[in-house]
């Protein structure tokens, strides 16, 4: 929660805590950064207009539900990914080294420690990104 508040968010929901999908019609914006809800679940929460958005999940699903919503729902689902790699890399390279974005890093892994890293990210319980060396 402090990490969250700590990179500018002005209200965080402790997940473990509160479900935040029994407020019904009260977000103008949901973001799931790690796939820990699904939009079946949270559009009731959104507000009339509201937007869920996700950066992770099933590839074909998140295209499908994008298209849907467009047409057919006053909330939508809008799925992020980038498809430019090397302009959005450098991008986001420029915007931390200018101090507007903050990364954040776990913990870094020998290229030989690729297996353990998966292992501590699919734990879920990752606080930033996990960095593997490359030397």
């Amino acid at each position: 929660m402090e990490l969250v508040k700590s990179l500018g968010a002005h209200w965080v929901i402790d997940y473990t805590k509160e479900d935040f999908t029994r407020k019904k019609g009260s977000y103008e914006i949901i973001f799931d950064t790690v796939g820990k809800s699904s939009f079946s679940k949270s559009k009731a929460s959104l507000k009339k207009n509201g937007r869920y958005l996700t950066s992770t999940g099933k590839m074909m699903k998140n295209y499908f539900l994008t298209i849907w919503t467009s047409l057919m729902a006053r909330r939508k689902f809008i799925f992020a990914m980038s498809v430019d790699k090397v302009e959005s890399l450098n991008l986001l390279k420029k915007l931390a080294e200018a101090g507007i974005i903050k990364p954040i890093i776990d913990r870094t892994y020998p290229l030989e420690e690729m297996v353990e890293a998966h292992r501590y990210v699919e734990m879920g319980h990752k606080k930033g990104n996990v960095v593997i060396r490359v030397n």
